[in-house]
């Protein structure tokens, strides 16, 4: 058999598809000795995806246990959730939780947004001291969007999450304004005006909206210069 134009392609096809897809000279050595080949690199990649969600919810494998969780990460880690790049192999996995947990699948939430806001691209927050130096007449013109790490979890269970942040609505706003991941309780109005700054927007015009709801956005780093996107 001719040499595969992408080996990795190959490679994907044959763990995809099993022992009866892999190509002759993918691997060196008898064939018996090729699919033990396979085999050990099928598992090690196996392993890298369950590490991976373990370290993804900590938190979460914590408070169901390491049983239930397992458990889950085996129902879980089949499919199209295979094909994901290891960085994003816990995404939809507080889904499975909803039904039978919906607090874990709560906290479960809030640490993959956690992750989200770490890994988001930088952007100087308009907070308190970045906006300080500001006329009533400027701070009105500046065009805001949403900052690029700000997240919002819909808890489920709000009255049950047992994590106390500053606020008591039912939304859990993550924010990473600077190195610090930021958590808060929002309500719907801030949500609102979130939504609104999905597209560059003055600060004007969210001021006009809901003054009193872009307060806790700009205490939490939720928002920057539209600028600081470009």
């Amino acid at each position: 058999m001719p040499t595969p134009p992408d080996p990795r392609a190959a490679m994907k096809i044959s763990l995809d598809r099993g022992p009866d897809f892999v190509p002759e000279n993918l691997f060196a050595g008898s064939r018996a000795a090729q699919f033990r080949a396979l085999r050990a690199y099928a598992n090690t990649i196996s392993h890298g995806r369950f590490a991976a969600l373990e370290n993804s919810f900590p938190k979460t494998r914590e408070a169901i246990g390491e049983e239930v969780f397992h458990a889950l990460a085996e129902g879980y880690l089949t499919g199209e959730v295979l094909m994901r790049p290891i960085r994003l192999i816990g995404k939809g996995f507080p889904a499975r939780l909803e039904k039978d947990d919906p607090i874990a699948a709560d906290l479960a939430d809030s640490e993959w947004a956690m992750l989200m806001a770490h890994g988001a691209a930088d952007a100087e927050a308009l907070t308190p001291d970045a906006i300080k130096n500001h006329t009533p007449e400027s701070l009105v013109e500046i065009k805001a969007v949403q900052h690029p790490a700000t997240q919002i979890v819909r808890l489920r269970n709000a009255s049950r999450f047992s994590y106390e942040y500053a606020g008591d609505g039912p939304l859990l706003l993550i924010t990473r304004p600077q190195a610090s991941v930021l958590f808060a309780r929002i309500g719907e109005s801030e949500a609102a005006l979130l939504a609104m700054a999905s597209e560059p927007i003055m600060l004007g015009r969210l001021l006009e909206a809901d003054g009193p709801a872009v307060t806790p956005l700009i205490n939490q780093g939720a928002l920057c210069a539209a600028e600081e996107q470009q």
